[in-house]
């Protein structure tokens, strides 16, 4: 089996995933095992990257098993400086 990274073809798919992961909140692993199985190489790291402040996430992803691995900081320009 080949591994590739995903493309917009890939959005469907991912689409439905994603609504199965929504739908049977009680039931995540099962979405996660599917795409442990059949897409993400289990022999292989994976990162997801999430928002800080998007606290609904980073508690989704730690529930599937994802470990919290580093904190990114930024100091943006003044011109597009968030207020």
């Amino acid at each position: 089996m080949r591994y590739r990274e995903a493309t917009l073809d890939d959005a469907p798919l991912l689409a439905e995933l994603n609504h199965q992961l929504i739908r049977d909140e009680g039931h995540r692993n099962s979405a996660i095992g599917i795409l442990r199985d059949e897409m993400w190489p289990r022999d292989k790291r994976l990162l997801v990257e999430v928002l800080w402040h998007n606290m609904g996430a980073v508690r989704f992803w730690k529930a599937v098993g994802f470990e919290e691995y580093s904190l990114a900081s930024e100091i943006l320009p003044e011109v597009n400086k968030r207020l």
